[in-house]
């Protein structure tokens, strides 16, 4: 499970125990991530031998995976496997500006209004697909918006929440873990106007947002 998420740099507190006499020797922690690639180990020596002590982990660039830590006493006892309180994701904004997020689909309509966008003689029905593989997507929002007829204007969100999906009518296309990876929805409109759009939002689960929209027109006369 990833139980933290974030779109910016990390700073975590590592504390360690000993209540034997001896006191603690070190900590030490690693980072790795999902795709199985290791930081350095990085030590934290007690010269001083404290019962209870504490070291700082940071992480200041988009990762995905895992803090390993351990501590060793002065007389060598160490627990037998690192331990770890669960997967971490940093998703900077740049990481998420360098990938596509939304997709609308557009169905041929064979013609062309005035400013070159799709025209359709009748109802019409677009696709929405969502996508963040890196630390998921946490909410999307939706609108259709027309100059000329408002029987056409419609809305809609989807909030996700440790993968449940807050709206039935969206479909769940990937998965990983506790995050929600790709969703999709198709959505009709129907009507009669020029200059109409839909716009569609999202953000992912570190706080970055993306946005897209496309322009159509519908002549039913």
């Amino acid at each position: 499970k990833y139980t933290y998420i974030t779109g910016q740099k990390t700073e975590t507190e590592i504390k360690a125990s000993d209540t034997g006499s001896g006191g603690l020797k070190d900590i030490k922690y690693y980072w790795e991530e999902t795709s199985g690639n290791k930081s350095q180990e990085t030590t934290q020596a007690f010269e001083d031998h404290p019962e209870n002590a504490s070291t700082k982990a940071t992480k200041d660039s988009s990762f995905k995976g895992f803090l390993y830590a351990s501590a060793e006493d002065t007389v060598g006892n160490k627990p037998e496997n690192y331990a770890t309180f669960g997967g971490v994701i940093i998703e900077t904004g740049d990481k998420h500006n360098a990938d596509n997020h939304i997709d609308i689909g557009v169905p041929d309509s064979g013609s062309k209004d005035r400013k070159g966008n799709p025209l359709y003689s009748g109802a019409t029905t677009f696709s929405i697909k969502v996508y963040d593989n890196f630390s998921g997507i946490k909410s999307v929002e939706w609108r259709v918006s027309a100059p000329n007829d408002k029987s056409i204007n419609g809305s809609g969100s989807l909030n996700i929440n440790e993968g449940n999906l807050s709206d039935g009518t969206w479909s769940k296309n990937g998965a990983e873990k506790n995050i929600v990876t790709a969703v999709s929805k198709n959505i009709s409109v129907d009507g009669n106007s020029d200059d109409c759009v839909l716009y569609v939002r999202m953000v992912d689960n570190a706080g970055n947002a993306s946005e897209k929209s496309i322009s159509f027109s519908i002549d039913k006369v």
